[in-house]
């Protein structure tokens, strides 16, 4: 019974440990996201096509046309493709 309360202990621990790395990691893609979004200085067009439904996958086009300081104007022109199982996306794939 000690050495399973041990173990617990041990585990919670870790999770607890694993959940502030996690949240760091956030906090860090958080701010390079604000920093990315800061250098768009003009967004000319950004669209996204209805999705086409195929099983138990969808896909979706966008567009987007913006100027980025430092890069001058971008045009981007993808296709995402999802994957879902029980309600959940389990796989994403971007084709440009």
């Amino acid at each position: 019974m000690g050495a399973q309360l041990r173990e617990y202990r041990r585990r919670i621990k870790s999770v607890q440990s694993t959940k502030k790395i996690t949240k760091a990691m956030e906090l860090i893609a958080a701010s390079r996201i604000v920093k990315a979004q800061q250098r768009i200085e003009a967004a000319h067009k950004r669209h996204t096509t209805e999705p086409v439904i195929a099983g138990n996958h969808f896909a979706v086009g966008r567009e987007v046309d913006i100027t980025v300081r430092g890069h001058g104007r971008i045009k981007i022109d993808e296709i995402m493709l999802y994957e879902v199982k029980d309600g959940k996306i389990i796989s994403e794939q971007f084709f440009y």
